[in-house]
């Protein structure tokens, strides 16, 4: 039997015929035939809430979902094989017929899509999406995840993901304001691609007093991040009874950094002195840069409290490797220097710092 065929052998059934289905989940639709999804009869399944397909054919107008009862939307797919995907409009079109999405994932593609004047973009509400992750597939910059942040306002959003290169917006990056919007947020994770330079300080300030949990990719490219001191400045109580970001931020997590070794430790002693305890639990960081002071003396203290830290530098400094290991290799990592139960310093150097780097995430979350 062809993939079409076993397709096709789905539409007899009806509704009526699946009335415990709650979720469809398509993983590819290469041999789907034309007007396949317009005709498939168990999209109305009365019980129907999650919904995910790759399709390029996809046509949200004349498909029968029951789109007002979704819950949870994905469109698109991580594969980058087919990138003639849905186009933003059609995506935003899509998501103003789900007014109860708790969740939605979108991986965007649409190559050709330029980003229209505010007053052109109608916002779309949805006052119960708790998870909105965005990512732009295309292997260069596009201006979809911006156009989507222009569409959407999620008061109640509690995780926003963002991945993937975005193009560079003329006027105000819409993150700012979509941010401001969101006054429940608590966990914001971005490629440091997917926002412009000139926006980031406005969106730390932007942030919700709820926010959590901070974490900045650099993604695939390997140009330098716009993470300094002066951002991580924003998020440091410097005086009491002085307002700063993220007052309840419990884990910082930034790769590819070159913010100062000073700067680090200001913020951190900074966080952890504050008036009536501090929330931070977790701070690991991956720099593009050696050494500049030692902090295992400074930050003892705050370890023992319970604090966990773990940080790399890049490159790997070649005064700390043995004769034994012969010529200086910049791919021979150091050993570790554990400082407690919590505290890893390292020097290391690797080809692939981006799975590296995953790896001490899932060492420490």
């Amino acid at each position: 039997m062809t993939p079409s065929a076993a397709l096709e052998g789905f539409l007899h059934l009806t509704e009526t015929d699946v009335p415990l289905l709650e979720t469809v989940l398509i993983g590819r639709d290469d041999d789907a035939p034309h007007g396949f999804w317009e005709s498939l009869g168990i999209l109305r399944a009365a019980r129907m809430s999650e919904f995910s397909i790759p399709s390029r054919s996809f046509v949200a107008e004349v498909v029968l979902l029951r789109w007002h009862q979704l819950e949870t939307l994905i469109l698109g797919a991580p594969s980058p094989s087919s990138l003639a995907s849905f186009s933003n409009e059609a995506t935003v079109q899509a998501i103003s017929r789900c007014p109860n999405l708790r969740c939605c994932k979108l991986w965007l593609s649409d190559l050709n899509a330029a980003f229209p004047a505010q007053s052109q973009l109608p916002v779309v509400e949805l006052p119960f999406l708790h998870t909105l992750e965005l990512r732009n597939r295309a292997y260069f910059p596009t201006a979809s995840i911006p156009f989507i942040l222009e569409c959407l306002s999620a008061p109640n959003l509690r995780r926003l993901i963002l991945g993937g290169a975005a193009l560079e917006i003329e006027n105000t990056h819409p993150l700012p304001r979509f941010l401001t919007v969101s006054t429940c947020l608590e966990e914001l994770d971005v490629d440091i691609h997917s926002i412009s330079a000139s926006s980031l300080p406005e969106s730390i300030r932007s942030l919700s007093d709820t926010l959590q949990r901070l974490v900045i990719r650099r993604g695939f490219s390997l140009s330098q991040p716009d993470f300094d001191d002066d951002t991580l400045d924003l998020l440091v109580p410097a005086a009491p009874g002085r307002a700063f970001c993220c007052p309840a931020l419990n884990t910082l997590m930034i790769e590819g950094s070159r913010i100062s070794d000073p700067a680090l430790l200001r913020f951190i002693t900074a966080r952890m002195e504050m008036d009536g305890g501090s929330t931070l639990q977790k701070v690991l960081l991956h720099f593009d840069r050696r050494r500049t002071l030692e902090l295992d003396l400074p930050l003892a203290p705050f370890m023992k409290a319970g604090l966990q830290v773990y940080i790399m530098y890049y490159p790997n400094d070649s005064s700390k490797l043995s004769p034994w290991c012969g010529m200086n290799n910049p791919y021979l990592p150091t050993s570790t220097s554990i400082i407690s139960q919590s505290l890893a310093v390292r020097t290391l150097a690797v080809r692939d710092s981006e799975s590296s780097y995953h790896q001490i995430e899932s060492f420490l979350i």
